[in-house]
């Protein structure tokens, strides 16, 4: 029914089946425009964490808005924009999803529920192209983004 949901489903199919896996890269089938480099990126940058995940920095002013009020302006400086792949020490994220699953924690993204293991995560620096794929109009804006990376008229 959730991301949550599919990634533990997958997380339980490794250790059911008994397989070694030291790293676990997660990504969303929404961010099809991802880059071998960034994910070669984030596999090595893994290696010296419990997790590494690829982000941008945040680039928009952001407001905290109640229904169409304007609260606050909240400062984007230290503010990343989270993306995918997002890569871990198996044991670690299995443990947090298991955990999460015990407490009943809802997480928007893999890294919160290492972060509840006090895990240590690293930021690669993303892509700006990585968009993730939810409205009609962004496959408008992925066909050009593929048409000029591959030079196709």
């Amino acid at each position: 029914a959730t991301r949550q949901d599919s990634v533990h489903k997958g997380l339980k199919a490794i250790d059911e089946q008994g397989l070694t896996c030291n790293y676990v890269s997660i990504h969303d089938a929404a961010r099809c425009l991802i880059t071998p480099k960034v994910i070669d990126e984030s596999i090595l940058a893994c290696l010296d964490c419990d997790g590494a995940i690829v982000a941008e920095p945040v680039r928009d002013t952001l407001k905290k808005v109640n229904h169409t009020t304007i609260l606050k302006t909240v400062s984007r400086e230290n503010l990343w924009a989270m993306q995918t792949p997002q890569v871990f020490k198996f044991p670690l994220i299995f443990k947090a999803y298991q955990n999460a699953y015990k407490k009943g924690l809802k997480a928007t993204d893999d890294a919160q529920l290492a972060e509840f293991e006090g895990g240590s995560i690293q930021v690669v620096r993303g892509d700006v192209s990585n968009i993730k794929i939810t409205y009609p109009e962004d496959m408008t804006f992925a066909e050009t983004l593929l048409k000029s990376r591959y030079e196709i008229d």
